[in-house]
């Protein structure tokens, strides 16, 4: 059964769209399946975040208790979970994580899925939020990671005992929140490769 509203020629009304930073709205998703809906997405590298919300259309979805998963896809094949939007929550801002993946360094496009399921479906979907969560806590755990190799550039070692202290300039925190600010606008990515800040 379809749940989104069709065209006089029997073609999908858009029901969700989906935007990344500089480009253009997209809401032309094609059909792959009951329910499931694809569009292509150029260049994943250059997407760190997307943007999902849903259209007024898909409100006959929601007032039957339906949802919105969001998946992308590499091969064709193996589709990862992304997110999800209902009628709670119309919309999201989903971090990707493609801009760290290796596999997708020369990858000219990926698809990007959509499937209308059931509240309790997205619910109960194993690992639903793992991705978002995840991708949060690996970039916390290596900025303090670029934070701490910075600090121990200032690390003595004493004459006499031979032990290691870590003596800080009163202006370290602010020095490393420069340094810090000036490579991300070089690159935004460049505290996740775990090199040496000072290479």
């Amino acid at each position: 059964m379809n749940y989104v509203p069709t065209t006089d020629n029997g073609s999908t009304t858009p029901f969700c769209g989906v935007v990344a930073s500089g480009r253009a709205i997209c809401t032309d998703f094609q059909p792959i399946g009951d329910n499931k809906y694809v569009t292509p997405m150029p260049h994943p590298r250059l997407v760190p975040e997307i943007s999902v919300f849903l259209l007024p259309t898909f409100q006959q979805a929601t007032s039957q208790g339906l949802g919105l998963s969001v998946y992308w896809c590499k091969d064709g094949a193996n589709w990862q979970l992304i997110g999800s939007l209902s009628a709670n929550k119309p919309s999201d801002i989903f971090r990707t994580g493609w801009s760290e993946d290796p596999e997708l360094a020369n990858c000219p496009m990926i698809q990007l899925g959509v499937a209308i399921e059931s509240i309790q479906q997205i619910q109960a979907t194993t690992g639903h939020g793992a991705n978002e969560v995840g991708h949060r806590l690996r970039t916390s755990q290596c900025i303090a990671q670029n934070l701490f190799q910075y600090m121990e550039s200032f690390s003595q070692t004493h004459q006499q005992n031979g032990s290691e202290f870590l003596i800080l300039p009163t202006d370290c925190l602010s020095k490393w929140l420069q340094r810090f600010e000036h490579k991300v606008k070089r690159d935004p990515q460049f505290f996740m490769n775990n090199k040496h800040p000072g290479t």
